[in-house]
């Protein structure tokens, strides 16, 4: 079967709880994107359909969304402290997150992307064993775009 065709049954999830906030019609190309850069290093353990559904799964059990709004901490184009964000996930989760940020138009710091460290079985959080490189670009105060 062909991988389309395979993730078609998921494809409803993944636009709502995975889609790209930047380019919000890429579909299917996004998430093979993710696949290539980031699943693959699970393919010994979870090939494309369960490295989605983990993926999903994770999401459900996580809810980052969540965990920021108790902080008080919403997507509202408002301005938020970087250390009380990473903050609100790290409470919630029990790990530390990185932060991407990136700049608008006018160049203030926003925050693009949060990313967690998973075991390759993609079942729970763990510590991150390394530093990624390129990660942050973050000022101390950010601002959170609403998408």
């Amino acid at each position: 079967i062909c991988y389309y065709m395979q993730l078609k049954p998921m494809q409803d999830s993944l636009r709502k709880e995975w889609p790209s906030v930047t380019c919000p019609n890429i579909g299917r190309k996004f998430w093979v994107h993710e696949w290539n850069k980031h699943g693959t290093c699970s393919k010994t353990v979870l090939d494309e359909i369960p490295y989605f559904q983990a993926a999903l799964n994770l999401k459900y059990k996580i809810n980052l969304s969540q965990a920021l709004s108790k902080a008080g901490i919403i997507p509202n184009n408002q301005e938020y402290s970087l250390k009380l964000v990473k903050e609100a996930i790290a409470k919630s989760t029990g790990f530390h997150p990185w932060v991407d940020c990136n700049h608008n138009a006018q160049g203030v710091s926003q925050i693009w992307q949060v990313s967690m460290c998973v075991d390759r079985s993609g079942s729970r959080l763990i510590d991150c064993p390394f530093v990624p490189k390129g990660r942050g670009d973050c000022a101390a105060i950010v601002k959170f775009p609403s998408f």
